[in-house]
């Protein structure tokens, strides 16, 4: 019986190592997928290819400054128009194109480093560098405060796993305690043939 409480107490010991560890892999797997989102969601100002605009890398300034993209929205987006529409037409689709590209760019915040620096933002691409400097800023305080978040709520549960685990093993090894405190347990049997009584003891 004894036996079967120390088992008793070690498979909670070894359940509780477990389900630690269990806490600790979910924890750190939400944490790779936040970093991994945060990755996605970033921007290069430069890409392999050498400038080219591609998926998050690349300044599109960069690229709508060069003649052959001139030429084929002119070619494209101009047909009927004369060259003050195409020019205007030109820079609303400039303008789209870095809202939707850097949507959690501070765009009042750049503006005012615009505004406070002037000329600095005369060259289109450094007033793309803004922007991306202050999307990926925006990218790196929410991947902070979800990890922030993920550790906190790691740490929680932590807790309360060891709590409910002092919980059990107390339980536990207050039955030990029980059974191997009172001792060895006696029966008594009547003799079939002698009619005296027969006392066995188990430890």
């Amino acid at each position: 019986m004894r036996f079967r409480c120390f088992l008793a107490v070690g498979a909670v010991v070894g359940l509780a190592g477990c389900r630690s560890a269990a806490i600790d892999d979910r924890a750190n797997d939400r944490i790779n997928d936040a970093h991994t989102t945060a990755v996605r969601r970033s921007f290069s100002p430069t890409c392999p290819d050498k400038g080219v605009v591609s998926g998050n890398c690349g300044l599109v300034l960069k690229r709508a400054a060069t003649e052959d993209f001139r030429v084929k929205f002119r070619d494209v987006k101009c047909v009927d128009k004369d060259t003050a529409q195409c020019e205007l037409l030109y820079q609303r689709m400039l303008d789209a194109t870095l809202k939707q590209r850097y949507r959690l760019a501070d765009w009042n915040e750049v503006a005012l480093t615009c505004d406070a620096n002037p000329g600095k933002c005369d060259d289109p691409v450094a007033y793309e560098l803004l922007l991306v400097d202050s999307h990926n800023v925006r990218v790196r305080d929410d991947y902070a405060r979800e990890e922030n978040e993920i550790e906190h709520e790691r740490r929680r549960a932590q807790s309360r796993h060891a709590a409910e685990q002092v919980a059990v093993a107390g339980a536990v090894l207050g039955t030990v305690a029980a059974v191997t405190a009172r001792g060895p347990v006696c029966h008594s049997y009547p003799s079939a043939f002698t009619g005296v009584t027969t006392t066995v003891c188990s430890p």
